[in-house]
């Protein structure tokens, strides 16, 4: 699963190696993201690597490193350093026990707590440092969005594949987890992102004429306000690329799960599996208008949180 780490930012940069070192241990497809602790932290490492030792070329490099980790390494919702609790370790350590990060990596660990890895003892086989590259979940509309929070809270552009997506006979089956991952959207606060479901025309499958007539029925309580949800219907080119595979794709990575989006009443787990941003968007491009992978058929369907419709 995707863990968030507290990072010291003000001796991350003390050395370039340690600077370079650390930094490319993160990303959304590397199974580590970097908490926004103080709120400021990008601004705290970048002020550190100017009074840094860095030579010219090393600065220019570590801005360009700053830039790619606020897009893909970062978490956006930061968390300001609470005074009361005292400077940025003590709040570090109250956030690690408190379950917000799985660890604190700082410079120096002077009270020897458990949740703290120093910069010099970080290795990818460390115990709170080890990242695996999947990993299951309950089958269960909690279990498939715990999955797939840190991409969907963070991503503007949101490709939900499923070719059996079906909001018929086992409508709830869909539209449970649905919910709950646009549920957890709107908690976030996250606005201006695109939600789209892209699913196969087969016989067994609603069409995107079924969704459009019975779109009520089917979205509504699902859909919270302020948010919509994109449906496409795509047919294999003949002797073209299964479509079979599901994925959550996000311009910040994405995952494969293996079972789909369709939650189950029966003790099951889900295989999730992350994988690289260019494979991600590579993914993403096969669901574009000329795409050489499949067909569309007809126009999309947007569905609004009142349950109304719009083709598209």
């Amino acid at each position: 699963m995707i863990c968030e780490y507290a990072i010291e930012p003000t001796t991350l940069p003390l050395t370039w190696q340690r600077f370079i070192y650390v930094i490319e241990k993160f990303g959304f497809d590397r199974g580590r993201l970097i908490s926004c602790l103080p709120t400021e932290w990008l601004r705290e490492v970048a002020d550190a690597v100017e009074d840094s030792d860095f030579t010219e070329l090393q600065r220019m490099k570590a801005d360009e490193k700053l830039l790619w980790a606020k897009k893909y390494a970062l978490c956006g919702s930061g968390r300001p350093l609470n005074e009361a609790i005292g400077d940025w370790n003590a709040n570090a350590i109250s956030a690690q026990e408190a379950g917000q990060v799985k660890a604190v990596v700082a410079a120096e660990n002077p009270t020897d707590h458990a949740g703290v890895v120093r910069f010099d003892d970080l290795t990818d086989d460390h115990e709170l440092f080890k990242a695996p590259n999947s990993w299951e979940v309950p089958r269960t509309s909690n279990g498939i969005t715990s999955a797939v929070t840190p991409f969907i809270t963070e991503s503007r552009a949101i490709f939900l594949v499923d070719p059996y997506f079906h909001g018929g006979t086992f409508g709830p089956n869909y539209t449970d987890p649905l919910a709950s991952m646009l549920d957890i959207i709107s908690r976030y606060g996250v606005r201006k992102v695109r939600f789209q479901i892209h699913f196969k025309s087969i016989d067994q499958n609603p069409n995107l004429d079924h969704y459009e007539a019975n779109s009520h029925a089917l979205f509504g309580g699902v859909i919270p306000d302020g948010l919509s949800v994109e449906l496409y219907e795509w047919k294999e080119k003949q002797n073209g690329n299964q479509f079979h595979d599901r994925h959550l794709l996000t311009e910040r990575g994405g995952v494969t799960l293996g079972a789909g989006f369709c939650s189950t009443d029966n003790a099951h787990n889900l295989g999730v599996t992350l994988m690289s941003i260019e494979d991600s968007v590579k993914k993403i491009r096969r669901f574009f208008p000329g795409s050489t992978e499949y067909d569309p058929v007809g126009k999309g369907l947007k569905v609004l949180s009142d349950g109304t419709t719009q083709r598209i």
